[in-house]
């Protein structure tokens, strides 16, 4: 059977020291001009401040250490839950309690954004993953 994890990991190969990148999840269409969790029914880890917005582009939410060049960034969503986690560098971090995706009511797709210049790498599951955890369900974004 299909994993209940969707996820997907990001990982940073180049990056200026400036530029933000804002990893998460977002209903379509999403506006290329807003970095994810900051438009409506989004939700996006920030790279500059480790802070995890969630509709809202005035408020972030302490949630994780700021991420940056070299670091692998992942996004699940449990689809049983429609919780949301993230993992970096192969770890997972806590579920973000202030977001939950009204599954199946809207459907959500991999958002990520930059406000500057960067080079990223995305892994859809085509190559294993950092986190362990989603090599063994057979996790992917499909």
């Amino acid at each position: 059977p299909p994993s209940p994890i969707l996820y997907f990991e990001v990982t940073i190969t180049s990056m200026s020291p400036q530029t933000t990148v804002a990893i998460g999840l977002a209903t379509v269409p999403y506006p290329c001009f807003r970095l994810p969790g900051w438009h409506d029914w989004s939700i996006g880890y920030h790279s500059d401040d480790g802070r995890v917005f969630v509709s809202d582009d005035n408020v972030g939410v302490p949630y994780g250490k700021p991420y940056r060049l070299d670091d692998t960034v992942g996004c699940g969503v449990d689809t049983r839950t429609g919780k949301v986690f993230f993992t970096r560098n192969g770890e997972r971090m806590p579920i973000v309690d202030c977001a939950d995706v009204p599954a199946p009511r809207l459907t959500v797709k991999p958002c990520i954004g930059a406000d500057g210049k960067c080079t990223l790498k995305t892994n859809f599951g085509t190559e294993p993953f950092r986190w362990q955890e989603a090599n063994d369900s057979r996790a992917m974004y499909a």
